[in-house]
This record gives structure tokens, C-alpha cells and sequence, in this order.
């Protein structure tokens, strides 16, 4: 399990960027959210735990949920 900060995210909450805590930019999207997690729980700022597919052109999160 990787943890970071949401860094930019749509106003709508189906796409975004995260920073994880190893520097590494990550993708995400609303698909990238674990089935119990509202795209509206997610804000800027904010710290979430997830899992990395690795993907072209760059990561992208999957098991995505905030972090309590």
C-alpha cells in the first residue's frame, strides 16, 4: 500500500494528480476509487492510501481511499 497527497483534482472528482510520499506523480481517476469511496470524500490537500498499476505514460492508483 503506497500513501500521498492529492496534488490537483477536476472539480467534479473523476480524475487527478497525487504526489505519493516517494516523490513519485501518480494518476488517478474515478475508476481508481475502492467501491465504498465517493469521489465528493476526495479534496486537494488531502492524504490517501492506494495501490500502483503500473501503466503508460505514467502510474496510475487503484484501491484508492482517503487516509485516516
Amino acid at each position: 500500500m503506497h500513501a500521498g497527497v492529492i496534488m490537483e483534482m477536476d472539480p467534479q472528482g473523476c480524475f487527478g494528480i497525487i504526489e505519493s510520499d516517494e516523490g513519485e506523480i501518480v494518476l488517478f481517476s474515478r475508476d481508481s476509487l475502492r467501491p465504498n469511496c465517493e469521489p465528493k470524500a476526495l479534496r486537494i490537500g488531502q492524504r490517501v492510501e492506494f495501490t500502483i498499476d503500473k501503466i503508460d505514460p505514467a502510474p496510475y492508483a487503484s484501491g484508492l481511499k482517503p487516509r485516516l
